[in-house]
Order: structure tokens, then sequence, then C-alpha cells
């Protein structure tokens, strides 16, 4: 895909307050030339101000996108023990809930206070028991499940 668009580079910011983390990453093409060290500075500079700002946009307004909504997610259904869903262990599940709610595995592991490694992990286990490969096929799979209630 980088190549069909010419992607010279990916630059990624990350930044950390508290238990949560933003990352931003930009991408340059031929047009645009590569990061100078100065700009790389004043991304490095602004972005956790800017990062700041973003969580506190949606810690005001209730981003659904950002926070746990009420309703289904991966921990009722293994409590609930709908389809492969029961295989899982409770952890497997919690890790599960932080994917489908777009929670990095960075943000997860602090979260859980947990490693990035086990996060991983655990994800890889819950994969190969719900037989999927991705966070989008998790999501299907949920939905799946939610119509035949």
């Amino acid at each position: 895909m980088y190549d069909q668009m010419a992607i010279l580079e990916r630059v990624t910011v990350a930044s950390r307050t508290g238990r949560f983390g933003h990352q931003s990453f930009f991408l340059r093409d031929a047009r645009d030339g590569w990061f100078t060290d100065c700009e790389f500075t004043g991304l490095c500079d602004i972005l956790p101000f800017v990062h700041k700002l973003i969580g506190l946009r949606h810690h005001v307004t209730g981003s659904e996108e950002f926070q746990f909504a009420a309703g289904p997610n991966v921990s009722r259904l293994r409590e609930r023990g709908a389809m492969h869903f029961s295989k899982l262990s409770r952890r497997e599940a919690e890790v599960c809930d932080y994917l489908i709610s777009g929670i990095t595995v960075a943000g997860t592991a602090l979260e859980l206070g947990i490693t990035e490694a086990t996060v991983r992990t655990l994800r890889q286990r819950s994969y190969r028991k719900l037989n999927v490969n991705s966070a989008a096929q998790l999501m299907a799979l949920i939905v799946h499940d939610l119509k035949g209630e």
C-alpha cells in the first residue's frame, strides 16, 4: 500500500498521560520529502499537548469510541456461554473488550497493569479460540451473535 501511494516514511509519535496514551502517525510522500530534524522535534514538542486536548475532549463529550459503552461486549458473551466466547479466559475476554473499544495495545496494557507483550499474547489466544484473524472479524462475530438474540 505504501509503495502504491509513494510513501517515503511513516513517523509515529506517542505520548502518555497517567494510565492513558495517544499515538499519532504521519505519512510523508515524495512531494513532502523526509521529515527534517527540526520538524520532528516540533512534532514531539506539540503532540503531547494536542493529545491531552484530545483526551480532555473525549472525557468532556463522553465519546463512545474512547470509553466503554454499556451493552454487549466479549466479557458478557463469555459469561452467557455464547458460541465460542465461553472458551475464553476472563483475561482474554477483557483484552478483547478493550480491542473492540478501540483501545491500543499500549493503552490496554496500562489499563490492566500488564505488559504489551502479554496483551498481544492474550489477543492471539483469543483469536485462535474464536477462529478469527482480526478485530474486524471479531466484531462481525459479535454482531452475528447479537442478531441471534
